[in-house]
């Protein structure tokens, strides 16, 4: 999904988090399985306890992890469930994956969901995987097989946490389709009230 995500966001570089030690692993192994469409495909719905995703396009997912509900007391639980949204998308209400990474601002700090609302999601590049899927309005789902921390935060407020992941494929016209995999480190800021809030994140994709 991600796999050329405009650089506003997935630019280590537009980073100036410190970590020392940091060594991030590396993603888990690229699963072999097909999968064929499941009866029941997301639906299209407004976005939980009426937040406005940022960019004004992309309509909410009904298999989306529920914002609301995520413990932000965790940096790892929000990194997963921002993870798993960045990478959960449908091709029968988005126009491309830049909907993903902005339905996923919503678990990110204000500066975060102000770059994405400046951001035009229709004019995303790198589009390969999705506009290949488009014809099969193929929809997906993400699972997350483990979590990670590797390396020392600056300050108690900062934190980094690798999310290895898989990604299926759900075709409506019940074609098969390979699952994908790849690791995302999130980097996450604490607020002073204490939620912990997605500053900024990469992925790297698993060669398939």
């Amino acid at each position: 999904m991600k796999q050329s995500t405009p650089i506003r966001i997935t630019s280590m570089a537009l980073l100036t988090l410190a970590l020392t030690g940091c060594g991030f692993g590396q993603g888990s192994a690229a699963p072999s399985a097909t999968t064929t469409a499941p009866v029941q495909a997301p639906n299209a719905t407004t976005a939980p306890e009426g937040q406005r995703i940022p960019g004004g396009k992309a309509t909410w997912l009904s298999n989306l992890p529920d914002p609301s509900k995520t413990d932000t007391g965790d940096s790892v639980a929000v990194a997963t469930d921002y993870t798993i949204a960045s990478h959960t998308w449908d091709t029968a209400t988005d126009l491309t994956d830049a909907y993903a990474v902005q339905r996923a601002a919503l678990w990110g700090t204000p500066e975060l969901r102000q770059l994405e609302d400046e951001y035009d999601a229709d004019q995303a590049r790198g589009q390969a995987t999705f506009n290949d899927e488009a014809s099969h309005r193929t929809w997906t789902s993400v699972k997350v097989t483990s979590t990670g921390r590797d390396g020392v935060a600056a300050s108690p407020d900062q934190d980094a946490i690798t999310v290895n992941w898989t990604m299926t494929l759900h075709r409506r016209d019940n074609t098969k389709a390979k699952a994908s995999s790849g690791t995302d480190d999130v980097l996450l800021v604490k607020a002073t009230d204490g939620r912990w809030q997605v500053q900024n994140s990469s992925t790297r994709q698993d060669v398939q």
